[in-house]
């Protein structure tokens, strides 16, 4: 579990800077705090995805 919230900070950490940077998941004009959201949505999206596949491994084994 430890791993998978690793993993989802980075993914958090890496589409917010994509987000500032290139404007990769916002409409022009929107600001830093449209970024941080849609980074914080992702980050949610990629733990619950990663939740799921942690428990269908878990009951195949």
């Amino acid at each position: 579990m430890s791993k998978l919230l690793k993993e989802t900070a980075v993914a958090i950490a890496v589409y917010l800077v994509l987000s500032l940077g290139f404007g990769f998941g916002v409409e022009a004009g929107d600001g830093w705090p449209e970024a941080v959201l849609s980074a914080l949505l992702f980050g949610l999206f990629y733990l619950v995805i990663g939740l799921v596949i942690r428990w269908i491994k878990g009951r195949k084994s």
